[in-house]
């Protein structure tokens, strides 16, 4: 339902203002008219040791938001460091 996409949406952008979100931001694509998550890496991180480091808690940030969409129970937005702005989502519209 309508609500739901809301809750789901609001949490998220919540999200990108917390301590995780240097393991990807929250965007919407009217396009595909879903939720994505997304990150850009330096090129000093594009070594083998640099993509595990970075895709082992993306991958379950991802998934846990992926069984909190189907579940109706998000993760608890996480709690912004002090001096830090929320990022907002670069999805294609």
């Amino acid at each position: 339902p309508q609500s739901m996409r809301r809750t789901i949406l609001t949490r998220a952008l919540q999200d990108n203002g917390g301590a995780r979100r240097h393991y990807g931001i929250f965007a919407y694509s009217r396009r595909a008219n879903q939720l994505v998550l997304e990150e850009t890496l330096s090129l000093d991180q594009l070594t083998g040791k640099g993509l595990f480091d970075f895709l082992q808690p993306f991958a379950e940030k991802a998934w846990l938001w992926y069984r909190g969409c189907q579940t109706g129970q998000l993760p608890a937005p996480t709690p912004r460091k002090s001096g830090t702005k929320p990022r907002l989502g670069r999805a294609e519209p």
